[in-house]
């Protein structure tokens, strides 16, 4: 196994990188990238020649009947005929005996959600890597298409972690189908709106006063928040991802960038991927999200008065390094490290990293 380089994945902090996906060591992770409605490109740039299977699940049961489909070469391997509604992973089996991996399509294509990932196969400090289709992160689920909900229903859901407010949830509830709905859990116990205050920031916007809304800076004392003053929604949903009965599980707020963001980052922490690989997972909303962002861009400039420049919300709708670092920044000041932080700021047990890391750790 290769180790993570440990430098940021972007130099420069104030904006977003175009393309999370093909910077620096994470070029390299095998990925499965959706082409068209039918058809997907798997890459494992730094990967053997492999043979590749189908599946309908990433175990090995699967894996005993999955389809041989084609070869995988260092240039990519082009498929056809994998409806973008029909999540399927791949058994990559390298030519070379050396050890396999699962890949999948990191996004599911939803009609009516651009930010709905699975977190599988990020790798542990240790070489292990995280399974596929056990932990997701997702915006709100509220304009799901039949097809988004039968997506859904496939995927066997046990819970979602919720973490909007209770006006928020009120005013776009989730839209999972009757047949297999998730138990659904208000993780704030607390008003953890506190560190970004999104209702006030609506009402604001939709009023048109925003002149002294300064979006970056609420951003980033935002995600510091989370990490310090607002804690205990984090430490909730750790609990709840320690019960073996819970999963698979998925963690959400609004736009699933921001709360959802750092919820995933404490995941990713407490499986024991390095920071390098949780700021690119950070990264890759503002990548997934850039095209439903500009149209929510659009949207306001068509809703505001002339004299009011929309341009100076933009950071709202962002994902820049600056956000998820000033976490980063808060965790090292206050509890010296990702350990730490664990253990002391979110009282998580050594027994429970250890069982948390049997579950979703292969």
């Amino acid at each position: 196994m290769v180790l993570l380089d440990c430098r940021p994945v972007n130099a420069s902090t104030e904006t977003e990188p175009a393309n999370p996906e093909a910077i620096g060591p994470f070029g390299g992770m095998p990925r499965v990238d959706r082409l068209g409605p039918e058809a997907i490109c798997i890459h494992w740039d730094q990967g053997p020649p492999s043979q590749i299977l189908a599946c309908d699940r990433p175990t090995s049961s699967a894996a005993a009947a999955g389809i041989p489909v084609g070869e995988l070469n260092a240039a990519g391997t082009t498929l056809d005929g994998y409806p973008a509604h029909q999540r399927k992973y791949f058994l990559l089996r390298p030519a070379d005996g050396s050890p396999h991996r699962w890949v999948a399509e990191r996004r599911l294509a939803l009609d009516g959600q651009p930010n709905l990932r699975d977190l599988g196969g990020y790798a542990s400090g240790d070489g292990k890597t995280i399974r596929w289709g056990q932990l997701f992160r997702s915006g709100a689920l509220t304009e799901l298409s039949e097809a988004d909900r039968a997506m859904l229903d496939d995927l066997e859901l046990r819970v979602v972690c919720d973490f909007r407010t209770p006006l928020e949830r009120e005013r776009e509830p989730h839209e999972f189908s009757d047949h297999k709905p998730p138990e659904q859990i208000a993780v704030s116990r607390e008003q953890l709106a506190g560190a970004l205050q999104p209702d006030d920031m609506r009402e604001r916007i939709s009023s048109g006063n925003f002149d002294d809304l300064e979006i970056k800076t609420l951003l980033v004392d935002g995600n510091e928040a989370f990490a310090t003053t607002h804690r205990s929604p984090f430490r909730n949903m750790i609990r709840i991802a320690c019960e073996p009965e819970n999963r698979p599980l998925l963690v959400n707020c609004t736009a699933g960038k921001d709360r959802a963001g750092f919820a995933s980052a404490v995941l990713l922490m407490a499986l024991g991927v390095p920071r390098p690989t949780i700021q690119h997972d950070y990264l890759l909303s503002g990548h997934f999200r850039r095209e439903d962002s500009a149209r929510k861009m659009e949207m306001l400039r068509t809703q505001l008065p002339p004299e009011l420049d929309a341009t100076a919300l933009s950071p709202l709708f962002e994902t820049r390094p600056a956000y998820i670092e000033a976490a980063f920044a808060a965790i090292d000041r206050e509890w010296g490290s990702d350990t730490a932080f664990l253990t002391q700021g979110l009282e998580v047990s050594p027994d429970e990293i250890e069982a948390l890391r049997d579950r979703f750790l292969e």
